[in-house]
Order: C-alpha cells, then sequence, then structure tokens
C-alpha cells in the first residue's frame, strides 16, 4: 500500500490501485482515472494528479511520496504499520465530473479526514 500524507508530513491514509483507505483499514474513496470518488454517495472530491490529491479548488490537500509539483512537500514523517484492509463496498452510482480547476500551488484549507467525508 502506498502511504498518503497530509500538509505536516504525517501518513493520513493509504491507497492501494483504485481505492483509498482510512488508517483503520476502511474503504473511503475510490479512484476512476484521476477522479478521486467518495464511497458514502459517488460525489467527487478532487483528483489525484502526479501525486497530488487536489481539492474542488484545485488546492492539494495530501500526496504520496512520488508527488511532483503543488506546494513545498514538507519531510515525511515514520509510516505505521500498514492496516488490515476490510472488505471493500460496492461502489456508488458516480457523480458527473466538475470542470477541472487550473491546479495550485497551495495547500488546500480543508484537513483531509473533513475532505475525504464531503
Amino acid at each position: 500500500m502506498e502511504a498518503v500524507f497530509n500538509a505536516e508530513g504525517e501518513v493520513t491514509a493509504w491507497r492501494d490501485g483504485d481505492e483509498v483507505y482510512t488508517l483503520a483499514g476502511e474503504a473511503t474513496a475510490f479512484l476512476d482515472g484521476e477522479i478521486v470518488y467518495s464511497y458514502e454517495d459517488g460525489t467527487v472530491l478532487g483528483w489525484l494528479v502526479d501525486g497530488n490529491y487536489r481539492d474542488l479548488d484545485g488546492d492539494v490537500v495530501a500526496f504520496q511520496s512520488n508527488a511532483q509539483g503543488g506546494p513545498l512537500k514538507p519531510l515525511q514523517q515514520l509510516r505505521p504499520l500498514e492496516p488490515l484492509r476490510a472488505l471493500t463496498p460496492l461502489r456508488p452510482l458516480r457523480a458527473l465530473e466538475p470542470l477541472r480547476p487550473l491546479f495550485s500551488f497551495e495547500w488546500s484549507s480543508l484537513e483531509w479526514d473533513e475532505w475525504i467525508s464531503q
């Protein structure tokens, strides 16, 4: 699993293929191409581009270790042990993709937990 880091360099989630998991191993979002959808109701949360998770305003919420572009990244803190994954739920109907904003070099005002639970 690939660690997902927040603006402080802390592991805030995990990604395995097209699935995004909480630190406890619950599937919370999924990818379809670059679009990040919520498992809750299929809403578009944003995009994963060049290793940066971006909100609907184009700001970076979190990043993977291979991220390029976006804001200056903090030092990555030690990774916790990977969790055991819960069963992946059925994917909901997906919302229509909104217009893609210009991507910024700024950190989002949203914390990961706020963004992922929209």
